[in-house]
């Protein structure tokens, strides 16, 4: 389970970029309330109203091995009542992917205060656009992740390329009718073996959040580089802004919890966590012009 996880340096450099910014601007950080443990996703609650959400890699995202559910509960029930800001410390550089997505999940909580009210405007960061709305026709569109993000350039590029650590048949569709027919059918599928060879030849770069975990943002950003948009997106990828944009990204779109009392209730109720975040999250896109 250790060997692909690679040291990431964007979450240290938003832990200690926190840090700074909790110490100038009096926030309180708090401490770690619960959290939620559902297939595919971890949702954090802090004492302080915070909700941290990241990919735990468990469920249709299992590629880094088996968790132990009864080992990671006991590990958690450690975690509880402890400074998010010691969680995070503790776990952002570890080889367990499965700790490490609680660290990001306590770093996106912490990251939640300075993501909200103006102190985004006065930076000049600007959220009136989509990600849709910074590409052209004639583009060479990539997506990192295959997920919903996928259906909303089908159709809209001059080629759609995703590319994604799980194996390709895992996305394949089989269509029987008078003849048979494989999908999808609108969209290129690369292994992430083919990362650098792909994202160095689009003009637009969508990156899920969850690479933030397995240390592979740093390189996907590179290969990007001659891309116009670098843009991370999904639930994963609500980090510090100012981090993420010192680190190559030029549009982030991510999700927030308006209510964390609600989102709690539907933690324990609904039958799918999926559900419970869309109830309780609104969609938010950041750029600087």
């Amino acid at each position: 389970m250790t060997s692909d996880i690679k040291t990431s340096k964007i979450l240290n450099k938003a832990l200690n970029d926190l840090k700074s910014l909790y110490r100038e601007e009096g926030f309180e950080p708090g401490n770690l309330i619960r959290l939620a443990v559902k297939p595919q996703w971890n949702v954090l609650i802090g004492s302080k109203k915070q909700c941290g959400i990241s990919m735990n890699y468990t469920g249709i995202h299992s590629v880094y091995g088996k968790l132990d559910k009864q080992e990671y509960i006991n590990y958690i029930k450690t975690l509880v009542g402890k400074p998010l800001f010691e969680i995070a410390e503790e776990t952002i550089n570890t080889d367990d992917i499965h700790k490490r997505s609680i660290g990001l999940a306590a770093l996106n909580a912490l990251s939640g205060p300075l993501i909200i009210g103006d102190r985004l405007y006065e930076k000049g960061y600007r959220s009136d656009k989509a990600i849709k709305d910074f590409t052209r026709p004639t583009d060479v569109i990539t997506i990192v992740g295959y997920g919903g993000m996928v259906k909303e350039f089908l159709g809209k590029s001059k080629e759609l390329h995703v590319t994604d650590i799980r194996p390709k048949e895992f996305f394949e569709t089989i269509i029987v009718g008078d003849k048979i027919e494989h999908g999808p059918r609108d969209v290129i599928l690369h292994g992430a073996e083919e990362n650098e060879e792909v994202l160095s030849r689009s003009d637009v770069v969508l990156i899920t959040g969850s690479t933030l975990m397995n240390g592979t943002f740093d390189d996907l950003v590179s290969y990007a580089k001659n891309a116009r948009i670098i843009s991370i997106y999904g639930p994963s990828a609500q980090l510090l802004p100012d981090s993420l944009f010192d680190s190559g990204v030029n549009v982030i779109q991510s999700v927030m919890i308006e209510d964390t009392m609600k989102l709690q209730y539907d933690m324990y109720n609904e039958l799918d966590m999926e559900i419970a975040l869309r109830m309780h999250q609104y969609r938010y896109t950041l750029y600087k012009e």
